[in-house]
């Protein structure tokens, strides 16, 4: 059964704390509420505030699959009692001096305004927050990221691969600490083709179709 890109995150008791995006190459949950519950910010001063509570923000990467499945999370929002989307300033992605990415609920696109105008800002929570109030990631768990079990995958990977697709010759791992992200290769093609081939693994393990 084909994965939807939009579920709702829970932490280990089952209570809902975000809403979970979820594609080939990213990963990332949004709050429940903009901060401040829902004070509005000019750009510069939104960006302190997220640092001061020490969160992040959306880049302009996720900030569109936010405008791609925002039906999706609207509903997902609605049903457990969050704020929906709101003008909400991207965080990360400064168009320049001026002005600044923004997500329009009314057109269901970013766009940009000026940074002096206020506007909300939701907080995201990041891979290493999801794994941690989940009470550890399925993937994680099961694989236990730099466990011989992984390294096998990776090198059952790195044989086959050619057997089925085109793919570069560049497995230059990525630094462990980015492997909990997502990223295992340093070739984006490559670090592509792998999170297909371990979704395919792991599922087949849930399955009982891997040892």
């Amino acid at each position: 059964m084909e994965q939807k890109p939009v579920t709702i995150l829970r932490d280990a008791d089952g209570k809902a704390i975000g809403v979970m995006v979820e594609t080939l190459d990213e990963r990332f949950a949004l709050e429940l509420h903009p901060i401040d519950g829902g004070k509005e910010y000019p750009w510069d001063k939104a960006m302190a505030r997220l640092k001061e509570l020490g969160n992040e923000g959306l880049n302009i990467k996720q900030g569109k699959l936010v405008a791609a499945y925002h039906e999706e999370i609207n509903a997902a929002l609605e049903e457990v009692g969050g704020d929906k989307l709101g003008l909400e300033w991207i965080p990360v992605g400064e168009y320049n001096g001026i002005i600044a990415w923004l997500y329009s609920p009314t057109l269901g696109t970013l766009t940009y305004n000026v940074k002096y105008i206020s506007h909300q800002v939701r907080p995201l929570i990041v891979s290493e927050q999801i794994e941690r109030k989940q009470g550890g990631d399925r993937m994680s768990t099961e694989l236990k990221q730099y466990s011989k079990e992984m390294y096998d995958i990776m090198d059952m990977f790195e044989r086959t691969i050619h057997m089925y697709t085109y793919a570069p010759s560049e497995f230059d791992k990525a630094e462990k600490k980015l492997w909990t992200k997502g990223y295992y290769y340093n070739n984006g093609k490559v670090n592509e083709l792998f999170r297909v081939f371990l979704g395919g693994y792991t599922y087949g393990k849930a399955e009982g179709g891997a040892e």
